[in-house]
């Protein structure tokens, strides 16, 4: 059984967290193909390892993973 400090060590993969910084080595599976249909078609939005992405295709039908900021804020 681990306490509650070795359970929140393990368990959180925010950044900057070490299981977060140990996760992000890793490809981590965020979505399939097909809910991105077609170029162009509308961004998906994702939370992958606490933070939150946007997925999208471009016209060139390329997958891009961006994050969800915008900096005009």
């Amino acid at each position: 059984m681990l306490n509650q400090e070795d359970n929140a060590y393990l368990t959180k993969v925010g950044p900057g967290t070490p299981m977060g910084n140990l996760m992000r080595q890793y490809w981590v599976p965020a979505m399939l193909a097909s809910e991105l249909p077609g170029p162009d078609c509308d961004p998906v939005r994702v939370l992958l390892l606490g933070e939150r992405l946007i997925a999208f295709r471009d016209t060139n039908g390329q997958v891009g993973l961006i994050q969800n900021h915008c900096p005009h804020r």
